[in-house]
């Protein structure tokens, strides 16, 4: 029994506190991109009030804030059977557009990669501004991946 206690407590040392103090989940496919956040997030409207649980009320500056997104496979979405949602911090915050969600399942097919529902890329959140008189922003999300423009 303490043996299997020891265990517990080693893998969650390793994998969950490892991961809370990186801000990468330590079990998931790494996606890395050049810096350049180049993939744009689709329908982050919707998903305002998770962003803003994230990032905070707006401010007169904005946010920028980088962090990890999830991306994953969602087979059974009843609007799209190729979608890809993006989640950070355990919600969802918008999806790949149609066309990029196509040609990232197409890429990710030709990997040892392809049995994964699920992967890990660094987001960018940006946005989040109230100046006042109206001038104001929502938070939008781009991901740090190879381009899926074909």
């Amino acid at each position: 029994m303490w043996t299997a206690l020891i265990i517990i407590a080693a893998l969650y040392f390793f994998f969950i506190r490892g991961a809370k103090s990186s801000g990468q989940p330590a079990t998931l496919p790494t996606i890395k991109g050049n810096g350049e956040y180049e993939v744009e997030v689709v329908g982050e409207s919707r998903y305002q009030k998770h962003l803003i649980s994230i990032c905070g009320k707006p401010t007169e500056d904005g946010t920028t804030k980088e962090i990890y997104a999830g991306l994953l496979l969602e087979d059974s979405n009843k609007h799209d059977d190729k979608a890809v949602a993006v989640h950070i911090e355990n919600g969802c915050v918008g999806y790949l557009s149609r066309s990029d969600a196509r040609a990232f399942r197409k890429a990710i097919a030709q990997t040892a990669y392809a049995k994964y529902g699920a992967f890990q890329v660094k987001a960018l959140i940006r946005g989040g501004w109230d100046r006042g008189d109206g001038d104001t922003g929502m938070y939008g999300v781009r991901l740090d991946m190879p381009s899926l423009d074909d």
